[in-house]
Formats: structure tokens, sequence, C-alpha cells
């Protein structure tokens, strides 16, 4: 669950704003009650906020690719898996 998405608005929005758009969203009827009331719950908690925008706004997709390093060698052996401080 994405609160941001839920509650259609941005990280960096302020308590006054979480609060705003909780109540468009319920008059809108987009997402269930309780959706919303968890969405702002969450948003409203100053311990869970941060994690939530690192979770929901960090781009880590250059991180889920495979790496271009991973190409076998000439022997055979992944660059990976090769010790140079072997040879």
């Amino acid at each position: 669950m994405n609160p941001f998405t839920i509650l259609n608005i941005s990280p960096t929005a302020d308590a006054a704003a979480v609060m705003q758009a909780a109540a468009a969203v319920l008059r809108d009827k987009r997402h269930s009650a309780r959706e919303i009331a968890e969405a702002r719950q969450l948003l409203m908690n100053p311990e869970v906020r941060p994690v939530l925008v690192f979770l929901h706004s960090a781009d880590l997709t250059s991180l889920l690719r495979p790496h271009a390093a991973a190409e076998e060698s000439d022997n055979g052996t992944t660059a990976l898996q090769r010790l140079d401080i072997f040879d």
C-alpha cells in the first residue's frame, strides 16, 4: 500500500495537506474508508513517515538490473566469481 498514491499527494506534503487530501479522497470514494484512514494514520506518524518517503520515492531500479560485470570471461568464470588477488 502506497499512502502517497492513495491520498494523491507528494512525499513533501505537510500535515494539513494530508488531512485535506484524506477528506477529498474520502468524498470521491476512490478508495475504501479503511485504506484512507490507514494511509492518513501512517503519514501523520513522525516515526513512520521518513521510512515511507524512502520506500515509495527512492528509485531503486538500477539495483534490480543485472550487472554487466557478470558476463563470462575467457576462462569460463564470471567476473564476480574470479578473484584477481589469487592470480
